[in-house]
């Protein structure tokens, strides 16, 4: 009797003690997936942080860019209205250019009409002049031959 209530005691003893070794096992197994559920939340916390952090770097770079091409953009445009003005310019100059050969064959034309004005009448003194002297001398010669 007594050998068997030691031998109940042991196997009680040993299910205490297989009991307990269970409870810690669950323990430690709980007690692990609470640590790895804290890694992972960790972790999943990490990965937005970097996440937001690259997509805030994302949109830095994508304004830098597209801050870029609109001072690209008013360049090509100032540049353009530059050379619209340079083109206007040598327009102008051209212009005044013709104008100026213009005005000096308009020039040159006048003084080429006044110098031929002034050969025709040259030529009509002379004339006349011829004229006068072919009078007088044929009048000396009427008055010689009247003689």
């Amino acid at each position: 009797n007594d050998r068997d209530f030691q031998s109940d005691r042991k196997i009680q003893s040993d299910r205490e003690i297989q009991s307990d070794r269970e409870f810690r096992s669950d323990q430690v197994i709980q007690s692990d997936r609470e640590i790895l559920s804290d890694r992972e939340i960790r972790s999943d916390r990490e990965i937005q942080s970097d996440r937001e952090i690259q997509s805030g770097r994302e949109i830095r770079i994508d304004r830098e860019i597209w801050s870029d091409l609109e001072i690209r953009s008013d360049q090509e445009i100032q540049s353009g209205r530059e050379i619209q003005s340079d083109r206007v310019i040598r327009s102008d100059h051209v212009i005044r250019s013709d104008r100026e050969i213009l005005s000096d064959r308009e020039t040159r034309s006048d003084r080429e009409i006044q110098s031929d004005r002034e050969i025709q009448s040259d030529r009509e003194i002379q004339s006349y002049l011829e004229m006068q002297s072919d009078r007088e001398i044929q009048s000396d010669q009427e008055i010689r031959n009247s003689e």
